[in-house]
């Protein structure tokens, strides 16, 4: 089971970077698939050798089902440790090619939600921003705000409507509600 896991752990970062709880999540429910088409072959071999009037103590059948997760949870936690040591894995290395590869789209408040969706520890997200910030200090948020607002719309809110349609749409892509106002006067003053 183990073999087969870190094959398949390897498979998968070699394709891309993965967060642990990605990982985790992924390699949990191979396990748990491979459980359970072993547990379903053994019950196919066991109904084919069982007579009509043998029984089977399902005690121990519920007691060895509850033992799975625990040690399916242990192994994965093994493996993800070994990879992070061995460099395979890597949470900061995650949280800096997202932010590299989404940044341009994105504002600070939407990256921080996708990689805590994605299980990076706070800390790690902080750090991943200011060295990007740090490493592309002429786009900051006000300026990746105004190419995004002028990419998607070509002109000024010319009503309320309009303008209302434009703010959610940069609050939609994790601009602050003051950084997409201050794009909003600064096309009306363009205009």
């Amino acid at each position: 089971m183990s073999d087969t896991l870190r094959r398949r752990a390897l498979d998968l970062l070699s394709r891309r970077e993965y967060s642990r709880a990605e990982l985790a999540r992924k390699l949990t429910r191979l396990g748990k698939d491979a459980e359970a088409a072993a547990d379903a072959a053994e019950l196919d071999a066991l109904d084919n050798t069982l007579d009509a009037d043998e029984s089977i103590d399902l005690s121990q059948a519920d007691a060895d089902a509850a033992e799975i997760p625990a040690s399916l949870s242990d192994t994965v936690n093994a493996l993800l440790d070994e990879l992070a040591e061995t460099g395979w894995q890597s949470d900061q290395r995650f949280a800096e090619m997202w932010i590299q590869a989404h940044g341009r789209r994105h504002g600070a408040m939407r990256l921080q939600q996708d990689l805590r969706q994605r299980g990076i520890p706070a800390e790690l997200i902080q750090a991943a921003l200011a060295e990007h910030q740090a490493a592309t200090p002429e786009q900051d948020e006000l300026s990746r705000a105004r190419v995004i607002w002028a990419r998607k719309f070509a002109h000024p809110p010319s009503n309320p409507q309009e303008r209302n349609k434009q703010y959610r749409f940069m609050l939609s892509r994790g601009f602050s509600a003051s950084v997409v106002s201050k794009v909003l006067a600064g096309s009306s003053e363009d205009a």
